[in-house]
């Protein structure tokens, strides 16, 4: 067992992952993990009764594969920059979609270079998006300024 799954032990067990990690953790496929790991993963999600989330994200994926009109509008480098963007898009009705890449092998080292994850929107909301984000860009750059 590698220092990143003993990590992801600990904070199995002393409760330290978020809804979204634990989520992403469950969509991970069950052979990437090390013997007796996804058990324990899947014990936590139906603990805090992730079930049905999960299940959701599952049909957005599909819907997504059959479906090519999902366009990346962000990349976000936090989960600060990520809860901020995704509200902004709600707040305007904007059906978003979050991929992130935490608990991947693209996690870690590679983050400033390839983003912490992507926010994906119908292709018929794109134009609409880009106006939300370039208003989100501003504040956070006169937030910068201050």
């Amino acid at each position: 067992m590698d220092e990143k799954e003993k990590l992801r032990l600990q904070k199995i067990y002393k409760n330290e992952l978020s809804d979204e990690d634990l989520i992403g953790m469950a969509l991970t496929k069950p052979e990437e993990f090390d013997e007796g790991v996804y058990e324990l993963v899947m014990n936590a999600v139906r603990k805090r009764e992730l079930e049905a989330r999960i299940e959701e994200i599952k049909q957005i994926e599909k819907e997504q594969k059959e479906d090519k009109n999902w366009i990346e509008v962000y990349r976000y480098y936090d989960e600060f920059e990520r809860e901020c963007v995704e509200g902004w898009l709600k707040g305007k009705d904007i059906p978003a979609n979050v991929f992130s890449r935490e608990c991947s092998a693209y996690d870690g080292i590679f983050r400033n270079a390839i983003g912490g994850g992507v926010i994906l929107v119908r292709e018929d909301y794109v134009e609409a998006a880009k106006i939300v984000i370039a208003d989100f860009e501003k504040t956070k750059g006169s937030e910068n300024e201050s």
